[in-house]
């Protein structure tokens, strides 16, 4: 089945399981380092995804997808040390992690930040040449970028309330508001084309 795929995506897919494998053994016990690795391993299956459909995938959307995928994972590792707060002992290590409670400010504002990045990469990419090949009204992309800021800071205000599972992709399947988003975020790409 594999060798009825693109090349890519079995490159992918090798790239993947060996992170995976190498986050399984150790990475995920390593401070920043795990978050990475998840960010990474998300931005492959999106990559594995392109591949096996045949869909060239832009810089741009990579670059977006990797700081968006860092928040996410960033807004899972909060979530986790929220709950070990709880225990009122700063020193407390996560289970098989290497973050601490007293980690969190700093984990909470890699996570903004990173959600600031990915929606500057969406700022650059509408103002980019790139667009004008693909939309034949590229200003309604401008729609999104509201819609991105609400979605990705109300998640990390409500990770701050206590209001998230660990899991944000969970979160938002369960989420009408994200759905909502989704929706309109839909409907500027299709007003842009």
């Amino acid at each position: 089945m594999l060798a009825l795929l693109p090349r890519a995506f079995a490159v992918a897919a090798l790239v993947y399981g060996v992170l995976a494998l190498g986050y399984s053994f150790g990475l995920k016990r390593a401070v920043l380092l795990d978050v990475l690795v998840l960010a990474g391993l998300y931005t492959i299956r999106v990559i594995a995804g392109a591949a096996a459909v045949d869909v060239p995938l832009s810089r741009w959307f990579l670059a977006f997808s990797v700081f968006v995928f860092l928040s996410l994972a960033l807004v899972k590792r909060a979530v986790e040390l929220r709950e070990l707060a709880s225990t009122d002992n700063a020193s407390v290590q996560a289970p098989g992690r290497g973050w601490r409670v007293h980690d969190l400010p700093v984990l909470q504002a890699l996570g903004v930040g990173s959600t600031v990045a990915g929606v500057l990469v969406y700022c650059l990419y509408i103002t980019s040449p790139d667009v004008l090949q693909l939309y034949s009204r590229p200003d309604y992309l401008w729609l999104g970028l509201p819609m991105l800021l609400y979605w990705l800071g109300r998640v990390w205000i409500l990770v701050d309330r206590d209001e998230v599972s660990d899991d944000p992709v969970l979160f938002a399947l369960r989420d009408p508001t994200s759905y909502a988003v989704g929706l309109l975020l839909a409907m500027a790409i299709w007003l842009a084309t």
